[in-house]
């Protein structure tokens, strides 16, 4: 079983974008395990066909699904009942249904709630838009009222218009890349408009090594390259650059050039 190539932390808010249901697994399997490890609850709001893939997988990683199930460390529930529990999609409840879930785990004497929730159904519903943008808006004050919690936000990348796209990118601090099968890396972006930065690894083996390059999200031109020996080094090195006078200031030039 491939592990996690990026080790997300309590406080983290990531997007998924992902390609196929075999990806999603893929990612989501080695989040699990750590999970897993880590005594967190992991909550997975999930299409009854994943969750099928997944308890396969965790299976065949000498997990005993049915007893992490009874013990409460592991949780699979639909969309229905998470988003529409009144049969409403109302944000500002949910917000509220999360804190105390947070709440309750770390009561339960879990070390954090680690969850992923599949939102293909606004994917595929027009009406829901707007509204799963206002979400995506509100939720992160679950990650700074609640600080043991971590979420991925998962959505088909295929299905979701790039308009959608580019605002639910832009709602995140964090963003898992899922490139096709044909590649081996993925990589995480860090979103700090108008820059980016782009954490690359092998997503197929246990990684000593993470490279991250800072672009305008406008250009495929790098700005910054770096080298780090793990992920949590390459993200705050990333974030270092970001931050950058020198990488702002050229900004502030390249601007007035213009005006």
């Amino acid at each position: 079983m491939y592990p996690p190539a990026f080790q997300f932390v309590h406080g983290d808010h990531v997007c998924l974008f992902y390609q196929s249901e075999d990806s999603l697994t893929e990612i989501l399997v080695p989040y699990i395990l750590e999970g897993l490890e880590k005594e967190e609850k992991c909550f997975f709001i999930q299409k009854p066909s994943v969750v099928d893939r997944i308890k396969h997988r965790l299976s065949s990683a000498q997990i005993d699904v049915e007893r992490e199930i009874a013990r409460g460390s592991l949780l699979f529930q639909t969309h229905e009942q998470i988003y529409f529990p009144d049969g409403k999609f109302e944000p500002e409840a949910i917000v509220d249904t999360v804190a105390k879930n947070v709440k309750k785990t770390i009561q339960d004497g879990f070390s954090g709630l680690r969850t992923a929730g599949d939102l293909t159904w606004a994917i595929e519903n027009p009406e829901y838009h707007e509204r799963i943008i206002e979400w995506e808006r509100t939720v992160p004050r679950c990650y700074s009222d609640g600080p043991a919690l971590l979420g991925i936000c998962q959505y088909p990348a295929n299905a979701t218009p790039a308009s959608l796209r580019t605002s639910l990118r832009e709602a995140h601090p964090m963003g898992i890349v899922d490139p096709d099968h044909a590649s081996i890396y993925t990589w995480v972006e860090l979103i700090e408009p108008p820059f980016i930065a782009e954490i690359i690894t092998d997503k197929f083996v246990k990684s000593t090594s993470y490279s991250y390059i800072i672009r305008r999200e406008d250009s495929d031109q790098v700005l910054y390259r770096g080298d780090a020996p793990d992920f949590e080094t390459a993200k705050a090195n990333a974030r270092r650059a970001l931050q950058t006078p020198s990488l702002r200031k050229n900004e502030q030039l390249r601007n007035s050039q213009f005006n």
